[in-house]
């Protein structure tokens, strides 16, 4: 475990608007291109209930919220990552994503936008993603870098196939990918 995964670390990284926007800015993920490529991806789905892990100060959260009539529950590590989020008039909870605070199947749609680099167990994330996914849900996630998403211990033990915001078959590394559960899509994962 490094200081982008720790859960302590990653806590007082976002634990002020000044901190997350100084990384924001070194990142350049803030606005801009990506996140309509998100958003477009979980919009796809007309989804009702949408869980965004690792929202930040909300804006993608009210977004969706606005823009799709979703019901949407915001989580973050970070207290005032939450606040700033509720203040949005988004609902905001403080949780980690390698223990989801809701019951199986509870949303259409999970958002994990930049973010799956910090959880302290990546297999865990996912599964967790998965266990609050409605059947037919949609986890859709983005990443910057090839070791962002990386699976050191392999697949995870749920079918899934997943797609590039290209349309292409998912590999480890793209940046940003939804994924389904493998029904949804029988065409990916074929080789």
């Amino acid at each position: 475990m490094d200081s982008l995964n720790d859960p302590e670390a990653v806590r007082k990284a976002y634990a002020d608007e000044n901190r997350y926007a100084t990384r924001m800015a070194k990142q350049k993920t803030a606005t801009g291109p990506d996140h309509d490529i998100v958003f477009a991806a979980v919009a796809e789905r007309e989804p009702r209930d949408v869980l965004e892990v690792g929202s930040g100060r909300g804006e993608l959260a009210e977004r969706m919220s606005r823009e799709l009539s979703a019901h949407v529950i915001a989580l973050d590590q970070s207290a005032r990552m939450v606040e700033l989020t509720a203040a949005r008039g988004v609902e905001a909870v403080i949780g980690d994503v390698v223990g989801l605070p809701f019951d199986d199947g509870s949303f259409d749609c999970a958002v994990a936008a930049w973010m799956l680099y910090h959880a302290s167990d990546l297999h865990q994330a996912l599964e967790e993603l998965r266990r609050v996914l409605r059947p037919g849900g949609r986890l859709v996630a983005a990443t910057r870098r090839p070791t962002s998403i990386s699976l050191p211990r392999g697949r995870p033990k749920w079918p899934i196939s997943c797609q590039t915001s290209t349309g292409r078959s998912w590999r480890p590394g793209a940046s940003p990918f939804s994924c389904a559960p493998r029904e949804q899509h029988p065409e990916l994962g074929r080789k």
